[in-house]
């Protein structure tokens, strides 16, 4: 009895003396970490003589970006159909049999970020608003031997264009295919978030906003063939399709993400970011073509024309566009002028990826008969990815 009366003693004890000083000392990580009815909260990042401010900050980004899904023509070779040994009777049809798909090159461009800030001055909020514009465009093209018939013979390639609206022709056969891709892309963001200590190393800042967004991406396909000699009292044939698809998409919504620092000493650290987007907004796409055939003879100086067809269609829908954006890098920092300003210097990677953020269509089937018309479409949604580096530079005061 008189041990468990020593016990509850000294548990109420305890207890008072806590409660006299707001919180012990081993459950605050640093000075400045405050304490409410005995439980302690995380301390406050901003270290500057005055806690409140502006900030500002640049980047330069230099970035990569393409659409998933979209090769832009396939490369094929004739062979029998049906390879069979004697004393069978071989199949003397031949058929196309694809060997690679061809897909648009890599290319990088400089883009650029800018924002502005203000450090409340309550424990450790800050709002702030970023600007970033990115535009990168790329092309490339592919050919084969020209091949003597009207179309490939056994052992012959030959390319396809597959956005080719196949009612039209069947499936035309090129010699040579070109393509191009181009996007505009804007982005604005408004955060509000808050930087707080969570060891006397590692810092952790949630944060959460409003993310408006509007981008132009083109894409161009265009397949040839000839000009080539047909036939005795032909001299050449050429024939060409070009295929075009345009892309506006604008949205708002929210975005919300966290940013953990690891601090490897006073002034170096290793920083990241994870952030999750979902806007609402409205997609508007057209996509042309145009099928042109025309005939040089002997008989006749002119050039004959002996297709031209033009078609354009659209589409436009509203929709949910959902987004994901990465980062990681080194960072420099340093307080000056008696810690009244601070400067960081980032050098990181990011990678953004806008999921299903392209729509097409492709002309899979026609109907036979004289006069072809498709009977089934498939429809292609693509992924918007970027990324690539990044050198920040941020100063606040």
């Amino acid at each position: 009895m008189k041990k468990l009366l020593a016990i509850s003693l000294t548990l109420a004890a305890s207890s008072l003396s806590a409660g006299s000083c707001g919180c012990s000392e081993s459950c605050c990580p640093t000075e400045k970490a405050a304490c409410i009815d005995c439980v302690c909260y995380t301390p406050q990042f901003n270290n500057l003589d005055c806690d409140c401010g502006f900030f500002i900050s640049a980047d330069f980004l230099y970035w990569y970006a393409r659409e998933t899904k979209l090769s832009y023509a396939a490369e094929f070779i004739m062979k029998p159909a049906v390879d069979v040994l004697p004393p069978f009777n071989p199949d003397t049809r031949i058929a196309a049999f694809p060997t690679d798909y061809k897909y648009l090159n890599t290319s990088w461009d400089p883009g650029f970020r800018i924002g502005l800030g203000w450090n409340m001055g309550c424990d450790g909020w800050d709002l702030s608003a970023n600007w970033t514009y990115y535009h990168n465009h790329r092309k490339d093209s592919c050919s084969v031997p020209v091949f003597t018939g009207d179309s490939p013979l056994e052992g012959e390639t030959g390319l396809c264009d597959r956005w080719n609206n196949m009612s039209l022709f069947g499936t035309p056969i090129w010699d040579r295919v070109s393509a191009k891709w181009s996007l505009h892309f804007n982005q604005i963001d408004l955060e509000l978030g808050r930087k707080y200590w969570l060891s006397p190393c590692f810092t952790m800042r949630p944060y959460a906003g409003l993310r408006g967004a509007w981008s132009k991406t083109k894409f161009n396909v265009k397949g040839e063939l000839g000009p080539k000699f047909i036939a005795p009292d032909i001299d050449e044939r050429m024939e060409s399709s070009t295929d075009n698809s345009n892309s506006r998409l604008w949205g708002v919504g929210f975005t919300t993400g966290i940013q953990p620092t690891w601090y490897f000493c006073r002034s170096l650290s290793l920083f990241s970011n994870l952030d999750a987007s979902l806007l609402w907004g409205r997609f508007k796409g057209q996509q042309s073509e145009q099928i042109f055939k025309c005939e040089a003879e002997q008989r006749q100086p002119e050039v004959a024309v002996i297709f031209d067809q033009q078609q354009t269609a659209s589409n436009h829908f509203y929709t949910m566009q959902p987004i994901i954006d990465l980062a990681i890098g080194l960072r420099w920092e340093s307080n000056w002028c008696c810690d009244r300003f601070r400067t960081e210097l980032d050098l990181g990677w990011e990678h953004h990826v806008w999921f299903d953020y392209g729509n097409r269509y492709l002309i899979s089937d026609t109907s036979g008969g004289a006069n072809p018309v498709f009977k089934t479409y498939t429809e292609v949604d693509s992924n918007l990815i970027m990324g690539g580096f990044v050198l920040r530079l941020r100063v606040d005061f």
